[in-house]
């Protein structure tokens, strides 16, 4: 699709009196105006409404919302504009939240998936990808350690059981353990097949999610 015929992408940017960030980010921004690639940023001056850092979660600035992707600090003309090209493309969940988590920002991949849990998927195909690095993955896991027995997990039994058919016993294994975090019934079936997979720590993280499998207590 010709750039001419793209929606133009909603921006907002957090900026503070006296950063010399967030003034180049700002000149970044309406060279995309120009292009027609983004529209007219919102922009908020924390120092004039410094209450509003708080509320929107602002930790730093500059601090820039494209669509509903966030990105703190600086970052570069090149940067922003494959992002803005991801945003077109669709299907950008993986890549963002998969770049915060193995960047260590557990806490902005936790707000971004509480204001948008649509994106849950995307965690679901990041531990899908044997190429998925390590701090990565144990970012998913804490991820979904902390919302066990949430509605947002019991929702991506299907979703995790491909997990559980994956040709690397790792990836399964990870399933199982996903599974059992939903409590939701509805992966028992999936969980005993998985008592008779040929790795043998699937099948133990299998039985042990059939014991979590029961309600949590109220």
């Amino acid at each position: 699709m010709p750039e001419t015929e793209q929606r133009p992408i909603s921006a907002r940017l957090v900026v503070s009196d006296g950063c010399v960030h967030c003034k180049n980010t700002l000149t970044i921004l309406q060279g995309f105006v120009d292009q027609g690639l983004i529209g007219k940023p919102e922009i908020i001056n924390l120092t004039r409404q410094p209450e509003l850092a708080e509320e929107m979660g602002v930790r730093s600035v500059p601090w820039l919302q494209l669509d509903d992707l966030i990105f703190e600090g600086a970052h570069t003309t090149s940067e922003l504009r494959t992002w803005i090209d991801r945003i077109h493309k669709g299907n950008y969940g993986p890549g963002y939240i998969g770049e915060l988590l193995e960047s260590g920002r557990l806490p902005l991949a936790r707000r971004w998936l509480s204001d948008n849990p649509v994106h849950w998927q995307a965690l679901v195909s990041l531990a899908a990808d044997t190429q998925t690095p390590i701090t990565t993955r144990i970012g998913i896991g804490a991820l979904f350690e902390e919302n066990e027995g949430k509605e947002v997990l019991q929702n991506l039994v299907n979703n995790l059981a491909e997990l559980c058919r994956n040709p690397s016993a790792r990836i399964r294994a990870d399933g199982c353990f996903f599974l059992s975090l939903t409590r939701n019934p509805e992966a028992r079936p999936v969980l005993e097949h998985c008592l008779h997979d040929s790795d043998s720590t699937v099948r133990e993280i299998a039985e042990e999610g059939l014991d979590k499998l029961r309600p949590l207590p109220n």
